[in-house]
């Protein structure tokens, strides 16, 4: 085998691996991606030995390959130049021709300069219509060719060599590698040298030689240069595509997220109202006092169910933007009054004091009623649910400018830290109160009342300090109306339903004291641990404290994670007392594991998980009343 046959596979290697390079290159592949395509393309080539001119076959597919892929590139690289620039430089060609003439006193080819301008501005003009034609493609490769490369020539020879058109060579050089890619260039070169040779080719010497590898080094540079600008520009550019590529995937996801959730809200309400009626029916049944309670624990959580859902059904709907308003003029100050019973009762269930104050008696203006209720209810909830023991809540309505309206929800709680201010009303976000603390609620409340503030044109508001309260308004612009107001029998009534009556407990037998924040799983541990001992009930640890003081418990039933103090915090408390601290204590918990550690020596103590077996904790409460000990933790 000869050298040629042995250097065969290698060549056919590179040749392929350089022509899918080329390929990937021109179609924005990256580098690495680049010779990964060619090393895979060059996996099993075969040569065929017979064949005559392989090499020479090779190469003119390569340069074809090159040419054919970079004709588009080149256009639209083209096309942008012109729109950006092509005006303004069809100027430059007189003006400058005009300077040398008249200012350096040098001899012009004013005429080919003026034809310059007309290519350009036509080119120009083109550009502007769109993509660039072959014809047109052609024709900047000739004015190029005439004008950067044969007239700085001609002027050279014509002003007898002077260094001035000397350097003007070296700098059309760079010219022509800005204004012409791949192998136009080479095209425009080639016609720009043959005009030269052409008409001075006999007036060549040794001296005008040098300058030909000097302007060649200038315009391959430039070429280099303004080719990885270009390639680093279409990268960007393609990057750019796929992050919009992702965005728009993402809103997608988000958009059919939300249309996921609102389908699950707006499902949950048939069962929830078959359930309602159910009990409903089951209420006007004649049952025992036990099961009357129990039932009317079950209308209740059936009742926040609803509650939810349906918030969340209108979260979602604001969110779609396929949610409406439907305001009319109404008294607000007489709708509010409307709210002043329920909402004074369910202050007083909590120990708290409630006040709704107007700042004058009568306020048309238009709203939504049913909406607007809605965010009331969740502010004023949220405040109830915040405020300690013989706090205080109030509800301000005042008018705001000429036509605007301010509803507010004071409260003297717990306040809010100032870095969860700014996230207050995002969807699903909860106020981090510190480890060990846990707050009831999915964090839809608050991002409701903004979407409904924001659907009548306003805004909400917070201001907050830890320790002292928070204040949170609803803003309405433009809603106060002097029409008269509709009467307020057209609006539904108001959704809060009765509260359950407060529980006392009998005489005799033992005493055990439930604290849980949340009012309806209290009331379904009064009624099971009702089968082995009276029970009393406190909503927080502040009012758990006061009654183990005045009803000496035999034990304490508590959740850990609670508002205000927690179930640690009342422990600790009562084992900091002499006189509560033998009272046995059950510690109910979502995760016992992280807090099994910290109480494993504390004695008379049981911790069990939620949610729990009701015959566990009867069991160890029983335990605790008869052996007045503890009995271990929950596994």
């Amino acid at each position: 085998m000869d050298a040629g046959n042995r250097n065969r596979p290698n060549f056919l290697k590179f040749y392929f691996q350089g022509r899918t390079i080329i390929r990937a290159t021109v179609d924005h592949h990256s580098m690495e991606e680049c010779w990964f395509l060619a090393r895979s393309r060059t996996r099993g080539t075969s040569t065929n030995k017979g064949s005559k001119g392989w090499k020479a076959r090779a190469l003119w597919r390569l340069a074809r390959r090159l040419h054919l892929r970079s004709i588009k590139a080149n256009i639209a690289d083209y096309t942008d130049l012109l729109k950006a620039g092509g005006l303004v430089c069809s100027f430059l060609w007189p003006a400058y021709g005009w300077f040398c003439q008249h200012v350096l006193g040098m001899k012009e080819y004013m005429g080919v300069r003026w034809f310059l301008m007309g290519a350009f501005v036509a080119l120009w003009y083109l550009a502007r219509k769109g993509p660039l034609s072959a014809p047109a493609r052609w024709c900047w490769v000739g004015v190029n060719a005439v004008g950067m490369v044969w007239l700085p020539w001609a002027l050279y020879f014509l002003t007898d060599r002077t260094s001035y058109w000397q350097l003007s060579i070296v700098f059309f050089s760079l010219a022509i590698g800005l204004c012409v890619r791949g192998t136009d260039m080479v095209v425009a070169l080639a016609l720009g040298a043959a005009l030269v040779y052409g008409q001075f080719g006999e007036l060549f010497v040794l001296h005008d030689l040098i300058l030909l590898p000097v302007a060649g080094i200038t315009m391959l540079g430039t070429y280099i240069s303004v080719s990885a600008l270009r390639s680093a520009r279409r990268r960007i550019e393609e990057q750019s595509e796929e992050i919009l590529a992702q965005n728009r995937k993402l809103l997608d996801i988000d958009r059919r997220k939300d249309e996921f959730t609102a389908s699950i809200a707006h499902d949950l309400r048939t069962p929830l109202a078959v359930a309602m009626s159910l009990s409903e029916d089951l209420s006007e049944s004649e049952l025992s006092p036990i099961a009357r309670r129990r039932l009317e624990s079950l209308v209740q959580a059936l009742r926040q169910m609803k509650r939810q859902s349906e918030d969340l059904l209108d979260l979602e709907r604001f969110n779609l933007g396929v949610a409406k308003i439907d305001p009319a003029p109404l008294d607000m100050c007489a709708w509010l009054r409307r709210f002043e019973e329920g909402f004074t009762s369910m202050a007083r269930a909590r120990g708290l004091s409630f006040q709704i104050i107007l700042a004058q008696r009568q306020l048309v203006a238009r709203f939504d009623p049913i909406r607007l209720e809605t965010a009331l209810f969740n502010l004023v909830s949220n405040a109830f649910k915040f405020t300690p023991s013989e706090g205080h809540v109030e509800v301000h309505l005042r008018r705001v400018g000429d036509r605007g309206v301010s509803i507010a929800v004071l409260d003297d709680g717990e306040g809010i830290p100032p870095d969860a201010l700014p996230k207050i009303f995002d969807r699903y976000e909860q106020v981090d109160r510190g480890p060990g603390t846990y707050t009831a609620g999915v964090g839809i409340g608050l991002a409701l009342v903004r979407e409904i503030a924001q659907a009548h044109g306003g805004r909400t508001q917070v201001q907050s300090t830890l320790g002292l309260g928070s204040l949170f308004e609803i803003i309405l612009e433009d809603v106060v109306d002097d029409a008269a107001p509709q009467p307020m029998e057209t609006i539904p009534p108001v959704r809060t339903g009765p509260l359950l009556p407060a529980h006392r407990p009998r005489p005799g037998s033992a005493l055990a004291l439930v604290v849980e924040d949340q009012q309806l799983l209290r009331h379904v541990l009064r009624d099971i641990l009702e089968r082995v001992a009276r029970v009393a009930t406190a909503h927080d640890g502040h009012e758990a404290l006061r009654l183990v003081h005045e009803l000496r418990p035999d034990v304490v039933v508590t959740d850990l994670s609670m508002p205000g103090m927690d179930g640690l915090d009342l422990l600790a408390a009562l084992r900091s007392d002499p006189s509560t601290k033998e009272i046995p204590v059950v510690v109910l918990s979502g995760d016992v594991d992280s807090i099994r550690s910290r109480l494993a020596d504390e004695p008379r103590l049981a911790l069990l998980s939620k949610p729990f077996e009701q015959d566990k904790l009867l069991a160890v409460i029983s335990g605790m009343l008869e052996e007045n000990a503890p009995v271990g933790t929950d596994p």
